[in-house]
C-alpha cells in the first residue's frame, strides 16, 4: 500500500529534517510564501507582489543573533508513486 502525502510526511520528512539537525521552531508548515518580482515600469524598477502559494515545509535560519529567521530551503512533499515534478505549475 503506497503512502498518502500525510503519511509520506509523517514517516518520512520529518524524522529526516529532525536527524539533520533542525529544530521544531525553524520549521513552517504549509507556510504561505508572498513572493515579490522585481520589474521594470517606464524605466524604474518596481516589486510586484505575486499571489500567495503554499509549500509544504518552510526551513528557517536567522543569519546573524537576535535577528528574524531567513527562509533557507523550501520542501513539497508528495503521495508515493508520484514524480518529484509533478504539480510544479
Amino acid at each position: 500500500m503506497s503512502r498518502n502525502e500525510a503519511q509520506t510526511r509523517f514517516d518520512l520528512i520529518d524524522p529526516a529534517i529532525i536527524e539533520r539537525g533542525w529544530d521544531r521552531v525553524d520549521i513552517r508548515l504549509e507556510e504561505t510564501a508572498a513572493a515579490i518580482d522585481v520589474v521594470e515600469h517606464r524605466g524604474q524598477k518596481q516589486g510586484r507582489r505575486r499571489p500567495k502559494g503554499r509549500s509544504d515545509y518552510v526551513l528557517r535560519r536567522p543569519l546573524a543573533a537576535d535577528t528574524e529567521p531567513m527562509p533557507l530551503a523550501i520542501i513539497e512533499a508528495k503521495r508515493e508513486g508520484l514524480p518529484p515534478e509533478h504539480g510544479l505549475q
